[in-house]
């Protein structure tokens, strides 16, 4: 009689018990406190960003407003909480005291190197080279010996922008420095009185200039400017006594 072969059986495997279902606090999920502190970051930001900037005094109220906290105690850890992921994207919720006040300020800025176009987004082309005129007259104006140069308003109106620096030309008007500018592209960035009458309200209005305190008629350099374009202050011809005062908040 011939031996059959051997049929190999898996030993039997007893089914799964049944497990419950865990609860909520053993499943991997963001703790409701990390969720608040997101929520609580996202609308400080969301504050800042729809201004512009701010006065840091009315930032601490927001940070007490959405932590139910007595004090400011905690304020800069929490500013120092927001701007570590903000280092990815190359921006940051940046503060610093402005000299025409003595106030301190914040806003969201971008870290990479400043340009012009960067700045007063919410300009048209000729407006922007306006702007840049007028910073660069105010900023190397050696009328102070306090760190605060200004412009008259009538000057600041009749200023001329037939000279675009090779920043203006390039950047605002595409045109390599190198090259010669076309008389459409030269009447691109001219304005009219009224329209620098209005550029300068909006620039007032948006903290990029400001009225120069105890000169009527005067305006000086904005908070929003030391702000956002520091690097492209420093960058400028600056009179001495000027760099080595704006150089301690910059």
């Amino acid at each position: 009689m011939s031996r059959g072969k051997r049929r190999n059986v898996s030993p039997a495997v007893e089914p799964d018990e049944e497990r419950e279902p865990s609860s909520p606090a053993q499943q991997p999920a963001a703790s409701v406190t990390e969720l608040r502190q997101d929520l609580e970051h996202f609308t400080f930001l969301q504050s800042i960003i729809h201004k512009g900037f701010m006065p840091e005094s009315e930032a601490r109220d927001i940070y007490r407003q959405l932590t139910d906290s007595d004090d400011d105690d905690g304020y800069q850890d929490f500013v120092a909480n927001i701007n570590e992921p903000l280092t990815f994207l190359f921006l940051k919720l940046k503060r610093t005291i402005y000299h025409l006040d003595n106030e301190w300020y914040i806003a969201l800025v971008n870290e990479l190197p400043d340009e012009l176009s960067q700045g007063a987004s919410t300009l048209k082309i000729p407006q922007r080279a306006y702007f840049q005129t007028l910073i660069e007259a105010i900023a190397t104006n050696d009328n102070s010996d306090d760190g605060k140069p200004w412009i008259r308003s009538v000057d600041a109106v009749n200023i001329n922008l037939t000279q675009p620096s090779s920043y203006t030309q390039t950047t605002l008007t595409g045109v390599p420095a190198s090259q010669p500018e076309s008389s459409s592209q030269a009447a691109s960035t001219r304005l009219s009185h009224a329209e620098k009458e209005e550029t300068l309200k909006q620039l007032v209005s948006e903290g990029w200039l400001a009225k120069t305190p105890e000169r009527a008629g005067c305006y000086s350099i904005g908070v929003r400017t030391f702000l956002e374009l520091g690097q492209y202050l420093t960058d400028l011809d600056l009179p001495e006594n000027t760099r080595n005062i704006w150089q301690k908040f910059l």
